[in-house]
């Protein structure tokens, strides 16, 4: 499958052409790591840089159901970012030149973390476990053990920034972080690599929520009174409120849109408490 797309992907340039200049073609994230790979769950990270001012920053495509997911950047953004600390640097640091004319070889990306880091990875574990729940709400079990496994993912990224200055990248690295989070992590991304029924899926969530607020240093909601939410979920998103990893849920019922929040003190609307 990733052969395939390799393939498809060499033909970018052409396929943007008119649009961008482009010098390289950069898979990075699990696509560039066949062995982190879920074919029909992973999706393909794609950096493309351009000669001058793109058109675009991002391009959406799919081919073949596979969704591919692009950046477009000129290099000297890209080297910006890696000094400011962002998490794509190290990523793409990682990735798989598929298209390059010397451009991207000639970076020698030396990311390092700081406080852009910690904050890109905080925000990002929560915005995970956001997408976890509403997949979760909506009945898509592996979708949702997915996002989980994401979400615990960025947390334990965001331990070893914070606590030994470096981003571990592989699975195989992440699990090798150590602790409670590490052994949760080894258990989502296994999970991921097989169908899960929606009872699997409420015990991802509850183990990635419990890794995620501790390895933030926040309370963790009380998952059971999701049982108390009435109408079909529309979205959901995770948040770090006062101290606290809170979930906000709205959903659509015979008296319209609702507005939920998930703490731990319990299950609240917009009038108070249920």
């Amino acid at each position: 499958m990733l052969e395939w797309v390799y393939r498809r992907l060499r033909e970018l340039p052409g396929m943007l052409k008119g649009a961008e200049d482009v010098r390289s073609v950069v898979v990075f994230g699990s696509a560039a790591r066949p062995e982190d790979f879920v074919e029909g769950v992973s999706d393909v990270d794609v950096l493309v840089l351009v000669a001058g001012e793109p058109r675009r920053r991002h391009y959406t495509l799919e081919l073949e159901g596979q969704r591919v997911d692009v950046v477009v950047l000129r290099a000297e953004e890209l080297v910006r970012l890696a000094e400011e600390g962002d998490p794509l640097a190290f990523m793409v640091k990682r990735g798989l030149a598929l298209v390059d004319d010397g451009t991207f070889s000639a970076l020698k990306l030396e990311p390092r973390v700081t406080e852009r880091t910690l904050d890109t990875l905080r925000r990002s574990a929560l915005a995970a476990l956001g997408l976890a729940l509403e997949n979760l709400l909506k009945g898509a079990s592996l979708r949702a053990v997915h996002h989980a496994y994401h979400a615990v993912r960025h947390a334990a990224r965001y331990k070893a920034a914070l606590t030994s200055g470096y981003v571990p990248i592989s699975d195989k690295e992440v699990s090798s972080t150590g602790g409670a989070t590490a052994q949760a992590f080894i258990t989502l991304a296994s999970m991921r690599r097989r169908q899960v029924s929606q009872r699997e899926a409420e015990q991802a969530l509850e183990l990635a929520v419990a890794a995620v607020a501790a390895e933030l240093g926040l309370a963790a909601p009380k998952l059971s009174a999701l049982a108390e939410l009435e109408g079909e979920a529309i979205t959901a998103w995770a948040r770090e409120e006062g101290g606290e990893l809170t979930f906000t849920v709205v959903c659509l019922g015979e008296k319209g849109e609702r507005m939920h929040k998930l703490t731990a003190r319990g299950l609240l609307t917009e009038t108070g408490e249920l």
